[in-house]
């Protein structure tokens, strides 16, 4: 994302009691909706069983990593690639 990659290089801070201390307004939304998709892919089968909270925040906090620190990694790989990693990884943990 073009606004969050803008942040991350002019003013880090500014997001750091979003990552350290509190989900922000974005965040809760975020999680609320990821929640409503886990439970829906659990009715169909689609997704594994397991308390929808929990799983949310796991997805929240592995794509934090991905979104935060991608560009360190971008020597090796690209976004595109880092992208597809994430995504697999997120397939393979919520399959059922």
């Amino acid at each position: 994302n073009t606004l969050f990659q803008k942040i991350i290089d002019v003013d880090p801070e500014v997001l750091l009691p979003y990552l350290l201390e509190r989900p922000g307004r974005t965040q809760d939304a975020l999680l609320a909706n990821i929640e409503v998709t886990l439970a829906e892919g659990q009715r169909e089968g689609t997704l594994r069983a397991g308390e929808t909270k929990v799983i949310a925040r796991a997805v929240v906090l592995a794509a934090h990593g991905f979104a935060i620190s991608a560009k360190t990694m971008s020597e090796v790989s690209s976004s595109d690639e880092l992208g597809a990693e994430l995504r697999s990884m997120l397939e393979r943990y919520l399959a059922p």
